[in-house]
C-alpha cells in the first residue's frame, strides 16, 4: 500500500506509525523542516533518520502556473519512507 499525505501529516510520530504498518509513504514535508542529511544518494535524494528509522528525502523545484498567467517557482520536499534504502523507490 502507498499512502500519500500533505504537510500537515509530516510529524515524526505519525511517519513512524505509518511505516510500522508496512505501507510505503509519500508525504510533503513542511517548508520549515530541514531534516539532517545522513548520506546523499546518486540521484540527488538523501537519507535522514527520524526516531531511529531511515527515510529518503527528495527535493524538487517546480513552477506553478497560476490562473492569472503568472508563474511562481516553488521548492517541494516530499519525504519517502523506503524499506530498502539501497535502491530508488
Amino acid at each position: 500500500m502507498l499512502l500519500l499525505t500533505d504537510r500537515n501529516f509530516s510529524g515524526d510520530e505519525f511517519l513512524n506509525d505509518v511505516a510500522d504498518t508496512g505501507a510505503q509513504l509519500l508525504t510533503r514535508l513542511t517548508y520549515h523542516r530541514r531534516p539532517a542529511v545522513i548520506s546523499v544518494l546518486p540521484d540527488g535524494s538523501y537519507l535522514t533518520r527520524l526516531r531511529g528509522r531511515t527515510f529518503r528525502i527528495i527535493e524538487a523545484d517546480v513552477t506553478a502556473n497560476c490562473a492569472d498567467g503568472e508563474t511562481e517557482p516553488v521548492t517541494i520536499q516530499p519525504g519517502v519512507w523506503v524499506s530498502n534504502t539501497k535502491t530508488p523507490p
